[in-house]
């Protein structure tokens, strides 16, 4: 028995069973209050700073310092004070919140549902920021960050796409690898000791996604989307051996991407892209369900200049009202899909209930994908929203694969279930070859022979262990939470159900409880179909 959990046992029986429960959720919430009032303005700077980062006010170096600063501010002991009686007091004396936190889960003393919920989400943020201090992490982290900033200027003084760049300097990320492999042989070791089996079981608990029903999911994922693929590629490869005269063995992923970029953007090409009609639209749209943003819009940094970096995101500065988005868009049909992912998460985090407790306001991550995933497919499946866009739909109708609606997003699918099978072999054995790993995933899950000197190394590609979350399983998830809410969406009455059981609860449930209460039913992998396929 742990320490920690040894000591709340004592207390737990010196307290008499009739109280027990009251008593220690009493001591919980004055922990959760403190470290909320601790906390809070702690990061209201760190998102500011982070935000002045991405503005190229400041460096990337600047900001793994802030991020070190917040963690051990986060990390601080709470001082036992009245409200945390001789129970916080005596727990105290090991000087480890992660233990009590854990030690709380065992006892089962916790009743109430919302304590329960922020127990949990404080123990993955705890966990999260005990393995973020690794050395080796740290290591990567500035490696990373030291080729990005290279990359990132390159691209913005010579007006080039960041992939170019990165493509060009494929030698550079490949010197990463030593370090990325250490990461993960350390995280194995640091994690085994906690009782996760290795990297990728933690990564899935981070963003509460279980790993046998995960296993089950990714399944049929593929089988779900591999007809549609494989009639994708197979167009693909007329287009590029009979248009551009490719040799087949020639071809490879970016070739691909490539078409299935155009082909998505093909109908798109006649539409007249202005920045100033599109926020119009925009702001229109939004508030016809009762979602507008309008005051988020005015205080994001949305349009192109040579002086930021290329990145999209959302910020919610204070955890309150301070919402922003940030981008580097320019006048093109492109940006529609960034911008409108970026407008879905920050719907969401305007809609969440004021009310929620603080640890419980910023929506559960791999919701929060799904959400913004479905906003971004309003751009296909929204017919007045195309009509205000002035997409040309129609400019497909004899298009030989016009029954796949978004080839972009069949393609991404495709790789995402290849990165996520990568990942499951690769965490748990790091002493395989990553780059022959990654080429075998890239052949069977996307039927594309593996060239090592044509597609970014695998680390470049799965650059998220340095956050230690599920990037690749969260992304593959939020399509299936996106084509749930597309098919639900033609319901009558969906706005409000969307608003009110959808982003409304914030992160206070499990986001598979929050779908199962909104649409009737656990995440159903086979609407993916209807995503990706015309009505």
């Amino acid at each position: 028995m742990r320490p920690a959990f040894s000591v709340l046992v004592l207390l737990f029986l010196s307290m008499g069973c009739s109280n027990m429960s009251e008593r220690t959720e009493r001591n919980f919430t004055a922990f959760i209050d403190k470290k909320a009032a601790g906390i809070r303005p702690v990061s209201t700077e760190l998102n500011k700073f982070y935000w002045d980062v991405f503005a190229h006010k400041t460096s990337f170096d600047s900001l793994v310092v802030k991020y070190r600063y917040f963690d051990k501010e986060l990390l601080k002991k709470v001082e036992a004070t009245s409200g945390t009686d001789e129970f916080m007091n005596s727990f105290y004396n090991s000087g480890d919140d992660l233990e009590f936190l854990e030690g709380l889960e065992k006892s089962g003393m916790i009743k109430d549902p919302l304590l329960v919920r922020q127990l949990g989400v404080l123990k993955r943020k705890y966990s999260l920021v005990v393995n973020d201090f690794l050395p080796e992490s740290q290591v990567l982290i500035g490696e990373y960050f030291a080729i990005q900033e290279q990359i990132d200027s390159v691209s913005r003084v010579n007006g080039i796409s960041p992939m170019i760049v990165a493509l060009q300097n494929m030698d550079k990320f490949r010197k990463l690898k030593e370090s990325y492999v250490n990461l993960i042989k350390r995280l194995n070791q640091s994690l085994q000791e906690s009782g996760f089996s290795n990297f990728y079981d933690y990564q899935l608990y981070i963003d509460e996604i279980d790993p046998a029903w995960f296993s089950g999911f990714l399944q049929k994922m593929e089988e779900n989307t591999l007809p549609d693929y494989l009639e994708l590629k197979r167009y693909a490869d007329s287009i590029l051996i009979n248009q551009y005269k490719m040799v087949p063995d020639s071809i490879g992923y970016y070739e691909y991407l490539g078409v299935a970029s155009s082909l998505y953007l093909e109908p798109q090409r006649k539409a007249h892209f202005r920045k100033d009609s599109v926020i119009s639209i925009l702001n229109q749209f939004l508030s016809v369900q009762d979602l507008g943003i309008s005051e988020i819009l005015g205080k994001s940094d949305l349009w192109y200049d040579p002086g930021k970096r290329n990145f999209s995101f959302v910020l919610n500065i204070d955890n309150e009202s301070d919402i922003r988005i940030f981008g580097n868009y320019r006048e093109s049909p492109i940006t529609l899909l960034q911008l409108f992912h970026e407008v879905g998460h920050a719907v969401h985090f305007k809609y969440v209930d004021k009310t929620i407790p603080y640890f419980l306001k910023e929506p559960a991550p791999t919701l929060a994908e799904g959400v913004a995933m479905f906003f971004k497919s309003r751009l296909e499946h929204s017919p007045i929203l195309i009509s205000q866009l002035g997409i040309n739909d129609q400019a497909t109708d004899n298009h030989p694969i016009r029954e796949i609606i978004n080839p972009l997003d069949l393609f991404s699918a495709r790789r995402f279930i290849a990165g996520s099978e990568f990942e499951r072999q690769f965490f748990a054995n790091p002493g395989l070859n990553p780059d022959s790993l990654w080429g075998r995933m890239v052949e069977k899950y996307m039927h594309i022979p593996f060239r090592e000197n044509r597609i970014l190394p695998f680390y470049y590609y799965s650059y998220h262990p340095l956050t230690l979350s599920a990037y690749v399983e969260k992304y593959l998830v939020g399509y299936a939470i996106a084509a749930q809410l597309n098919h639900f969406s033609r319901h009558p009455g969906f706005e409000s159900t969307l608003k009110e059981k959808v982003l409304k609860p914030g992160n206070a449930f499990h986001w598979q409880e929050i779908i199962r209460e909104a649409t009737g039913e656990g995440l159903n992998p086979e609407y993916i179909k209807s995503l990706i396929r015309r009505k």
